[in-house]
């Protein structure tokens, strides 16, 4: 019994040890992430592949949690904050919940994310223009390298 509590002491030292502690400017830079991975599932979801757009979403979502926990820990240090966030998300951090502020923040993204996809020059593109154009973002923004 005693070797087996030292073995799960020193177990646990060595995690740990093995992960750092994250710093204001990481929990600033999930904003980054959450709004990447948020334009990403629209784009995987207008070219009609679901496994990405969930895995996406997911991703998006779980560093959404974080990152508006960190906000409300206060510990983002407001340099940090200014430098990583993308300002819109600054401006759609209000609401009554965490999945409220998120659910804004992806109508804000999708709406980046689509607004040059939908339509070109004030016209509506059709269905082949628009796959085409999805299909296009989504290889550029290296959305399935995202959050791997």
């Amino acid at each position: 019994m005693f070797n087996r509590n030292i073995a799960v002491a020193l177990l646990s030292t060595c995690v740990a040890q093995a992960l750092p502690a994250e710093t204001s400017r990481d929990n600033a830079m999930l904003a980054r992430a959450v709004w990447a991975a948020f334009e990403c599932t629209s784009l995987a979801s207008e070219v009609s592949d679901s496994a990405e757009q969930e895995r996406l979403f997911l991703y998006g979502y779980n560093a959404g949690k974080r990152f508006i926990a960190a906000v409300r820990a206060h510990q983002i240090q407001e340099d940090d904050f200014k430098s990583e966030v993308p300002w819109i998300m600054g401006l759609l951090l209000q609401g009554p919940s965490a999945d409220f502020m998120l659910g804004r923040i992806y109508a804000a993204a999708e709406h980046e994310a689509l607004k040059d996809v939908l339509a070109t020059d004030g016209r509506v593109n059709r269905d082949e223009m628009k796959l085409m154009l999805a299909k296009s973002s989504f290889e550029r923004k290296n959305c399935r390298l995202l959050g791997r």
